[in-house]
């Protein structure tokens, strides 16, 4: 039997743009499961990206995203992270965006919303590498702060309860054999 959309079930399928769950307006999903923000949309290496200027705590924005099917922003690379910060500064008004940077443990040891490792980081400030704020758990990329920081550079808050946009992005997909351990999937990958 073929399975028919019902929006409100959870579920984004057939022609739903998103499913949270419910048929409420003004929560990002619409009673008739059509996204409803102001977020602008860019796909790069086969990642779909959402780059929201709808602002809302880090929780808000992690169940915005995980509404789209989408979780925050992992940034794994310099080519990546300058195609972000071109895309918000070309296409958005953004001025500082939630991105699925966390320091779970409050102890310095960063890692992303799927629990893998920080390889590549673009700090606003070097105190957040030496460990002057490991007391701050919430990443975010900043942009548009003039005599500041370099756009699209990362910082740390101590709180997630502040207000800010957030970019989405599809998660990779968990490749058995590529060598590297997706903490949510995989337990090893030797690379076999």
């Amino acid at each position: 039997a073929v399975r028919r959309a019902t929006c409100g079930d959870g579920v984004a399928e057939g022609g739903e743009g998103c499913d949270d769950g419910n048929t409420a307006d003004g929560d990002g999903c619409s009673a008739s499961c059509a996204i409803e923000s102001d977020c602008v949309q860019g796909t790069r290496g086969g990642h779909a990206y959402l780059f929201c200027a709808d602002t809302g705590t880090r929780g808000d924005a992690q169940a915005a995203c995980a509404a789209h099917g989408l979780d925050l922003l992992k940034v794994d690379t310099a080519g990546e992270n300058e195609w972000v910060t071109d895309m918000i500064l070309e296409k958005t008004t953004i001025e500082m965006a939630w991105i699925g940077l966390y320091n779970p443990d409050q102890d310095g040891v960063y890692t992303w919303n799927d629990g893998d490792a920080v390889d590549y980081t673009n700090w606003c400030v070097p105190d957040n590498a030496t460990g002057v704020y490991v007391d701050r758990v919430c990443g975010h990329a900043q942009f548009f702060i003039p005599d500041s920081y370099p756009a699209g550079c990362w910082g740390m808050d101590s709180s997630c309860d502040e207000v800010r946009a957030y970019i989405c992005e599809t998660p990779l997909p968990v490749v058995c054999g590529d060598g590297k351990v997706s903490a949510k999937m995989e337990t090893c990958d030797d690379k076999n």
